[in-house]
């Protein structure tokens, strides 16, 4: 089914604003359940075709699974999903959220590279398609007409890797990566 889709990943940052930081861990578990729940309730709502993954910390994705023939009325509906989350999130439970959409990928196996967009995306900040919303979609060097700055992330991948051989207390692997 995956192999007939294209995907796109949409990254969600959990801003550390004094609520989020004041707040005990168990709220903040809290916070990150009902985020999920309110994502769930947007996408049945707009009967988007997505997996709520929740990663670390104030971070979680959601990947969705679009038509292979999906056009610009694609983008709309994410940026309306984005934008909704936010300000759901932003009324319910009085926290803010980043949101960044990472470009659409024709093979399940680049929805790494989507995620990494989409982190991307937010870190950056330069392309917003909604206007009074921290939603921002990933543009290249090409896309924005500027050069592409460094960024001082590392790949999802490289986490993956990382997080694998620490599990494992692999600490010569873990200290190679």
């Amino acid at each position: 089914y995956w192999n007939e889709r294209s995907h796109v990943v949409i990254g969600i940052e959990m801003i550390r604003t004094d609520r989020i930081v004041k707040a005990p861990a168990k709220d903040v578990n809290l916070f990150r359940f009902a985020v999920a729940n309110i994502v769930q309730e947007l996408t049945e709502q707009l009967s988007i075709d997505c997996h709520y993954i929740d990663l670390f910390s104030n971070y979680s994705a959601v990947i969705v699974h679009l038509p292979m023939d999906a056009g610009e009325e694609t983008d709309r509906l994410l940026y309306r999903l984005g934008e909704q989350i936010i300000r759901h999130v932003r009324n319910f439970l009085n926290i803010s959220l980043y949101i960044g959409i990472g470009k659409r990928k024709p093979k399940v196996e680049a929805i790494a590279d989507s995620t990494e967009e989409a982190f991307q995306a937010i870190l950056s900040k330069h392309t917003a398609p909604v206007a009074g919303v921290h939603l921002y979609r990933y543009a290249d060097a090409e896309e924005s007409g500027k050069q592409a700055r460094p960024i001082s992330l590392r790949s999802v991948k490289f986490y993956q890797q990382l997080a694998e051989s620490v599990k494992l207390f692999q600490e010569s692997n873990a200290k190679a990566i």
